[in-house]
C-alpha cells in the first residue's frame, strides 16, 4: 500500500490598516505523519468451533480486522485482499467470518472467532487460517495558524480498479498550536493510494 503525504492549508496575510488588523489568521494544518496499525499473525489455534488468532501489532494503535477462512488444503493460496474486495466463491477456500478490535501500538493479544459448518466443507479434515488487515487509517496534523473549524476527509487517489466506500468526513475545532490525530475506520483495497485531507472551513 502506497501512502502519500498531503499538506493542506495556507497562511493568509491579515488585512491591516491604520486601525490595525481587521481579522485573525485562519487555521493552517500541517501534516505530521500517518497513523496505521500493522497486524502480524503470530499463531492460530482451534478448539471445536472456536478459532483463536494471536496477533502482534507492530506499528501505531488502531483497529485490526481478523478474517477466518476455511481451506480444503494447506497448499491453498491465502487471499491477497480482504474478503470485501474478493469476488465470488472459491473452489478450495471459503470466507467464514471477520472480527475487528482496537490494538494499542506494540500490543499482542488473542482474538477469537466462532465458525460454522458450510456446504463447501465436505470433510472433517479441512484446514483453516486467519488473514489480518489494518482496519483504520489516519493522520496527525498540527495547526500552525489561528483557531477555526477544520474538515477532515479520507480521499482515494488510486483504487486499483476497486470501488471502495470512502468513510464520512469529520469536523473538528482547533486552536492555534494544537495537534490532532484523526482516524477513519476503513479497510482499503490492496495497493490503493489515499490521502487524509485537512481543510479549514
Amino acid at each position: 500500500m502506497k501512502r502519500r503525504e498531503f499538506l493542506v492549508g495556507g497562511t493568509t496575510a491579515g488585512i491591516c490598516g491604520i486601525a490595525g488588523c481587521l481579522g485573525s489568521a485562519p487555521p493552517n494544518m500541517e501534516f505530521q505523519r500517518f497513523v496505521v496499525p500493522d497486524p502480524q499473525l503470530v499463531s492460530e489455534d482451534t478448539d471445536g468451533d472456536e478459532y483463536v488468532a494471536t496477533i502482534q501489532n507492530t506499528r501505531d494503535g488502531g483497529e485490526i480486522a481478523a478474517e477466518l477462512w476455511y481451506y480444503r488444503s494447506s497448499e491453498t493460496q491465502r487471499p491477497g485482499a480482504a474478503a470485501m474486495y474478493l469476488d465470488g466463491e472459491y473452489q478450495d477456500r471459503h470466507f467464514e467470518t471477520v472480527n475487528s478490535r482496537y490494538f494499542a501500538g506494540g500490543e499482542r493479544r488473542e482474538l477469537a472467532l466462532t465458525g460454522t459448518d458450510h456446504p463447501l466443507i465436505e470433510s472433517d479434515s479441512f484446514d483453516f487460517g486467519f488473514s489480518t488487515w489494518p482496519a483504520s487509517h489516519g493522520a496527525v496534523f498540527e495547526n500552525t495558524g489561528g483557531s477555526g473549524e477544520i474538515e477532515f476527509r479520507f480521499e482515494y487517489q488510486e483504487t486499483r480498479g476497486y470501488t471502495p466506500r470512502e468513510p464520512p468526513n469529520k469536523m473538528e475545532s482547533l486552536g492555534d498550536g494544537e495537534t490532532i490525530e484523526v482516524v477513519f475506520n476503513t479497510v482499503i483495497p490492496p495497493l490503493a493510494e489515499y490521502d487524509v485531507v485537512a481543510e479549514p472551513v
